[in-house]
Order: structure tokens, then sequence, then C-alpha cells
């Protein structure tokens, strides 16, 4: 599970997740795509990738308190500093 941050193809995701070989990214349109870890952050659980495909649509990022279930969230500790990523799950 991961989220695209540019059309590009610069997706982010759960590093603790992503393996050390072959990695292939699928797409909600069923497409898929190669893709190499670019950076991996051990101490957010965060990995950036890189996949060669263009013109992805990517996430629109919200600074508001509410969300709906099935949003993705982000929140960070008293520095501003990435905590944790997640989907709310209930309203």
């Amino acid at each position: 599970l991961g989220i695209v941050v540019d059309e590009d193809g610069w997706v982010i995701t759960k590093s603790s997740e992503v393996p050390d070989d072959k990695l292939t990214v699928r797409f909600a349109d069923a497409g898929r795509s190669d893709a190499r870890v670019v950076s991996r952050r051990a101490d957010v659980d965060l990995a950036l990738l890189k996949v060669e495909k263009s013109g992805l649509q990517p996430i629109r990022w919200d600074k508001s308190n509410a969300a709906d279930v099935g949003s993705f969230i982000a929140t960070t500790d008293s520095r501003s500093l990435p905590l944790a990523i997640g989907v709310v799950s209930v309203k």
C-alpha cells in the first residue's frame, strides 16, 4: 500500500513492508510497473520508490482535522517530524 506523491512516478510507502529484492507496483487501474527503492527512513518506517510510469494522479494533501473513512492520514511529533501514516478505518 503506497501513496503516489508526484505524477512522474514517485511513491511513498511503509519501509518495513518493502522487500529488498525485485519490486513490482500494482496500481488501482490494475496496471503494473517495476519499481526501485530510492531511499529508506527506518526511524519513521517510510520508503521512497520510483516507478517508470508518468501521468499518475498524486495525492492532494489536506491540513484539516476532518478525515473521512478510507482517507490516508499522517501524524507528526511535537517537532513536526513524521511519526506515522495510516488509513482512517472508523468515523
